[in-house]
């Protein structure tokens, strides 16, 4: 999915394998093999949401809320999540992101919960 999106949001920008690589600093062959299929790790895809100006939830599903109807659906539970490798406090972090609107004050938390350590 994730090489499909890559692909349309390139394509639709109007723009080639050569230049996106070289907005994420990457070779042109490297990038090219994201698009065949191969998936790029974390950075590479935080990279490719700023280029595009998306959510990762976008760049990963091709669509938006899908996270939200998904965490309510399952009453707010990342038990259903496993291949998330995440402690209880990080799990709790995240869920705590996705359902507070005020995104910034989660943030400021997590990094006033870092100094603390």
């Amino acid at each position: 999915m994730v090489s499909e999106t890559i692909k349309n949001l390139r394509r639709s920008h109007g723009l080639t394998q050569a230049q996106v690589a070289e907005c994420l600093g990457l070779e042109r062959s490297t990038y090219a093999y994201y698009e065949g299929g191969r998936v790029p790790g974390v950075e590479i895809l935080l990279r490719l949401c700023g280029l595009y100006k998306i959510t990762l939830e976008y760049l990963i599903t091709g669509e938006e809320g899908i996270g939200r109807a998904y965490l309510r659906d399952s009453n707010a539970s990342m038990e259903h999540v496993p291949h998330l490798l995440l402690s209880d406090e990080e799990k709790k972090l995240v869920l705590l992101f996705r359902l507070c609107e005020d995104k910034n004050a989660v943030i400021e938390y997590a990094r006033l919960q870092s100094l603390q350590e």
